[in-house]
């Protein structure tokens, strides 16, 4: 597995882009990244309820709709009278099975990259976290092959300038094909050289090599 954090260059542009990954002592590995909405110091202590609210969620055994939900309330009602809202994908992975069982709230859905080939994994959007008050998320089984490489990212990773998502989507998942290694960090390190002239705001990249 390879990780990598890269923040802005100056306090106020500084985003709440957080990841978790760790194993669990069920066997799962848990693999979440996210981002808290605004700049600044504020953005910050949003990740950090995120980030820490999900880290001790994440020893419940409940699947990843379920941990949303919690983190969705979490927001919700930690933060009243505040806009505090955020994005994320939560995600378990199985070795066993070598199963990702995962949901959206309100994030880019993940790249796959099989035999050298990137695409998005197809999921249900499900609505950021903080935004309303009892929410429910939708689970999604994705069935990994051994050599696969999953790339999750926040969206710091796929914004550019006077163009679309889409094309930053687009760019992304080009880079990720092309710079398809054995070595997540390799791959990580290779898609933002690909990508740095582009990139202006935080970063979070996490791949996962399957075996």
């Amino acid at each position: 597995m390879g990780l990598r954090y890269r923040p802005a260059e100056d306090v106020p542009r500084l985003g709440g882009d957080w990841f978790k990954a760790r194993p669990l002592p069920d066997g799962r590995v848990l693999l979440a990244i996210g981002d808290a909405m605004g700049h600044g110091l504020t953005a910050v202590g949003l990740m950090a309820q995120m980030r820490y609210g999900l880290a001790g969620l994440a020893y419940t055994k409940a699947d990843a709709a379920q941990l949303a939900t919690w983190l969705n309330d979490l927001m919700y009602h930690n933060n009243e009278g505040v806009t505090a809202t955020g994005t994320a994908i939560i995600g378990h992975f199985d070795p066993a099975d070598r199963t990702l069982t995962w949901t959206s709230a309100g994030h880019p859905s993940p790249v796959l990259v099989r035999q050298g080939k990137a695409t998005l994994l197809d999921h249900s959007p499900g609505v950021m976290l903080g935004a309303f008050e009892s929410m429910s998320y939708e689970l999604t089984t994705t069935v990994l092959e051994s050599g696969d490489v999953l790339v999750l990212y926040t969206d710091g990773i796929v914004e550019r300038r006077g163009l679309d998502v889409q094309a930053g989507l687009d760019a992304l998942v080009g880079a990720a094909g092309d710079c398809h290694t054995d070595d997540p960090e390799e791959s990580i390190a290779c898609v933002l050289a690909r990508l740095d002239g582009d990139i202006s705001d935080d970063v979070c990249v996490i791949a996962l090599r399957v075996l």
